[in-house]
């Protein structure tokens, strides 16, 4: 599976270098190929129990909540052994999937910010502190 890209903000003044929380919305709302990435990226955030369950078990805030675990896992299990969605089933992992704007976030700019060479990582974390 390949991760999402995200363009550079370049719209901002700033230059902030990672994706935000507007653009993954956005990429949400438009993008149902992107839905059904950010559903299987949120069911391997999954604890191992929780996935072999399909259940929440720890209140970590990571993966799905209880209401979406049993279906959320069901559809990202489909997608995952190749299978070919309804159109109900696409629409519910899209409307799971807008639930997690900020987790996604966090993930994508963790693996944006893997991908940075040291003295990229240095200069972003000098002019954003992050």
């Amino acid at each position: 599976m390949t991760t999402p890209t995200f363009p550079v903000n370049s719209t901002a003044s700033n230059s902030y270098p990672f994706v935000t929380k507007a653009q993954v919305a956005e990429r949400l709302k438009t993008d149902t190929s992107f839905c059904l990435e950010a559903l299987q990226v949120l069911v391997r955030r999954q604890t191992d129990d929780e996935r072999e369950t399909s259940s929440t078990k720890w209140k970590n805030r990571r993966g799905l909540m209880s209401s979406h675990a049993v279906r959320g896992t069901a559809i990202a299990a489909k997608l995952a052994s190749g299978e070919e969605l309804s159109p109900e089933e696409t629409d519910r992992a899209c409307e799971i999937a807008s639930h997690y704007v900020k987790q996604l976030t966090a993930h994508y700019r963790a693996e944006q910010e893997v991908a940075l060479d040291e003295t990229e990582r240095a200069k972003v974390k000098a002019t954003f502190g992050v």
